[in-house]
C-alpha cells in the first residue's frame, strides 16, 4: 500500500476515526501534541540529542546512520505496539523508548540480524545509493522512501489478511521529515496503511492558532464569584447550545483556589492545542452560515487561568463580545461556595488565602486564616467572596465600550438549570 500525505484538515479529519500517532521524543509530545495521539518516539530524548549534535556538527549522512543504528532495533517492538492499539491496549508501551535488544537468545539475535538488513536497505536508499532494490512503486509523495519487495533482504513479516480492510494510522513529526518517514515506511511494509501529515506539527500549530482569529459570534457569560457560571455552561450545553468551558480544558477553576482538587494544568502550548480543537469542533456543529450561527458561550474570565494564559488575540475577541451577566444576591453566592469549596483540603486553601494576601490585605488575610482555622468556613469565606467581587468589578469594567455589551440579568438563586432557561428567554425577547 502506498504511504499518503495529507493536509492538516484532512488529517484531523481522519484522526477522528484512527489513531494519530506521534513519533517525537517523549519530552516533545509531554511539552504538547495533537489531542488524543500516541506517543510512538522513534529516538528518546537523548538520542534525538545525539542525532541533532550529529546533523549540525558533522553531516546529514552522519546522522541519518546513528539515527538507524537507534531505529534498527526498535523496528519490531514499534510494529507490535501499534498493534496493540488495535487490539484493544491503547497506552504505548514504555518498552517502545528502549534501543536495541535486551535479550541474549537466539530469537532475539535473529530478530537483530533481520533488523540490521532493513537498516542497511534504508540507510543506501537515504543517501541514494543505487545498490537498493526498490522492486515495488515508490510511495505517494514520500521522496526518501519507497516501498521495498520482500525479496530485497528485508525480514519476512507476516502479511495482511486480504481478506480484511487494512488498519489505519495516521503518522506525523516535528515537521513532517525523516521520523515520520521512517516510522511510516515501516508500519506500510508491515501492513497498515499510513497517512502522514504534510508540515508536521509544526503545521497543526499554525492551525490552532489561526482558528483564534475566526469570525465566531460570541456570548460571554458573567457573574461574580460564587455564581455557578460553569454549571450554567453546562445547562446551556445539555440544551443544545454551543459552548466552550476554559476552565475545563484549563484544568483550574479560575480563582487562587482553582486547582484544589483538580487534575494538573497542561501546559500553555496544550492548553492552545485543546482551545483550537475544540473551537473548530464548535464551529463545523454551528450554523455554516455565520450570519445565522448561534453564539458560542464561554465563562467570563481573567486572561490567566492558574498558569496558562488564553492566547491574545482570543482573548481581545472574548473582550469586545456581548456580555451576559447573572446578579444573584452575595448570600445566595456564599451559600454556594461554602458547598463547593468547603469540603475542600483546609490546609491546601490556607496556603491559597496567603498567596492573595497582597492584595487581600493583612488584617483580612489573618482573620480569615483564623477563621477556617476555627472551623468558620463561612466568615472566611465571606471576607474572600467581598475580596473576590471587588476584583471581578475592576475587570469588568475595565471593558471597552460596557454600556453596549454588557446585559444585567437577575436571578434569585444559584440554579444552573433555572438561570439558563432565564438567560436563553431574555435573549429571544432581546
Amino acid at each position: 500500500m502506498a504511504i499518503q500525505k495529507l493536509g492538516i484538515n484532512e488529517f484531523l479529519a481522519l484522526a477522528a476515526k484512527h489513531p494519530v500517532l506521534d513519533v517525537r521524543s517523549p519530552g516533545e509530545f509531554k511539552h504538547a501534541h495533537i489531542p488524543g495521539a500516541y506517543n510512538l518516539p522513534l529516538f528518546t530524548d537523548e538520542e534525538r540529542k545525539v542525532v541533532g549534535t550529529a546533523y549540525k556538527q558533522q553531516s546529514r549522512q552522519a546522522a541519518i546512520k546513528i539515527g538507524l543504528d537507534y531505529f534498527g532495533g526498535k523496528m519490531r517492538r514499534m510494529v507490535e505496539e501499534v498493534e496493540r492499539l488495535f487490539s484493544g491496549e491503547h497506552e504505548l508501551s514504555p518498552e517502545v523508548r528502549k534501543s536495541g535488544s535486551e535479550s541474549g537468545s537466539p530469537e532475539d539475535r535473529k530478530t537483530e540480524r533481520l533488523n540490521d538488513e532493513v537498516t542497511n536497505n534504508l540507510e543506501a536508499f537515504l543517501n541514494n545509493k543505487s545498490d537498493v532494490n526498490t522492486q515495488g512503486p515508490r510511495t505517494s509523495g514520500l521522496s526518501d522512501f519507497p516501498t521495498l519487495s520482500p525479496t530485497s533482504g528485508l525480514p519476512d513479516f507476516p502479511t495482511q489478511n486480504p481478506t480484511s480492510a487494512p488498519r489505519t494510522v495516521l503518522v506525523h513529526c516535528w515537521r513532517g521529515g525523516m521520523r515520520s518517514a521512517g516510522v511510516a515506511w515501516l508500519l506500510d511494509l508491515y501492513g497498515f496503511k499510513v497517512y502522514t501529515l504534510v508540515g508536521g506539527y509544526k503545521k497543526f500549530r499554525h492551525w490552532v492558532i489561526e482558528k483564534y482569529s475566526q469570525p465566531n459570534p460570541y456570548k460571554i457569560l458573567g457573574g461574580y464569584t460564587g455564581s455557578g457560571k460553569t454549571y450554567v455552561l453546562d445547562a446551556l450545553r445539555k440544551v443544545g447550545q454551543p459552548v466552550i468551558d476554559l476552565e475545563g480544558l484549563a484544568k483550574h477553576k479560575g480563582s487562587a483556589f482553582g486547582s484544589i482538587g483538580m487534575p494538573e494544568q497542561p501546559t500553555q502550548e496544550m492548553f492552545e492545542n485543546l482551545l483550537g480543537l475544540e473551537i473548530d469542533r464548535i464551529t463545523k456543529t454551528n450554523q455554516s452560515d455565520l450570519s445565522k450561527q448561534e453564539p458560542i458561550w464561554l465563562e467570563d474570565e481573567s486572561q490567566r487561568i492558574g498558569l496558562v494564559n488564553i492566547p491574545p488575540v482570543f482573548w481581545t475577541r472574548m473582550r469586545q463580545s456581548e456580555v451576559r451577566f447573572i446578579d444573584i444576591p452575595f448570600e445566595e453566592r456564599l451559600k454556594h461556595i461554602v458547598k463547593e469549596y468547603g469540603v475542600l483540603d483546609k490546609q491546601r486553601m490556607m496556603d491559597a488565602i496567603q498567596r492573595i494576601q497582597k492584595r487581600l490585605g493583612p488584617l483580612e488575610t489573618k482573620t480569615s486564616l483564623q477563621m477556617l482555622q476555627d472551623g468558620d468556613t463561612e466568615g472566611s469565606f465571606r471576607i474572600l467572596l467581598k475580596y473576590y467581587d471587588k476584583w471581578y468589578t475592576k475587570g469588568l469594567n475595565n471593558r471597552e465600550r460596557l454600556n453596549e455589551l454588557l446585559h444585567v440579568t437577575l436571578c434569585s438563586e444559584v440554579n444552573a438549570e433555572a438561570n439558563a432557561q432565564i438567560l436563553l428567554s431574555k435573549q429571544q425577547v432581546s
